[in-house]
């Protein structure tokens, strides 16, 4: 089965927001640079659990860890694979992040 890419899910994320973004692989890539391009909202931190020396776009990947300091008003998750994302979700709500906060591929 061919993962095709997709943007954001704008209908979730109220306009002026601010977004931190999990994952920085290729549709992570593509989710930051369609949040920039189109200014609908603003990037609060951009996070992996490989973070290690990793900058994609000129921006620092950080620590999921970092979302306990960040204030975001969404968490994105940019991961296509839906096993995987449900998995970063129950991951997130089961340290402390609303599940309200937690947008994800999946969501239409």
């Amino acid at each position: 089965m061919i993962k095709v890419s997709k943007g954001i899910p704008f209908l979730k994320i109220k306009k002026n927001s601010k977004v931190s973004l999990y994952g920085c692989g290729s549709n992570g890539i593509m989710c930051y640079k369609q949040l920039i391009k189109s200014g609908y909202c603003r990037l609060a931190v951009w996070v992996d659990a490989n973070y290690a020396d990793k900058v994609r776009e000129g921006e620092e990947i950080k620590s999921v860890s970092e979302l306990e300091e960040t204030k975001y008003d969404y968490v994105f998750i940019t991961i296509i694979d839906e096993n995987i994302s449900r998995q970063v979700k129950r991951n997130l709500i089961d340290n402390g992040i609303l599940e309200d906060k937690i947008v994800t591929m999946q969501d239409k």
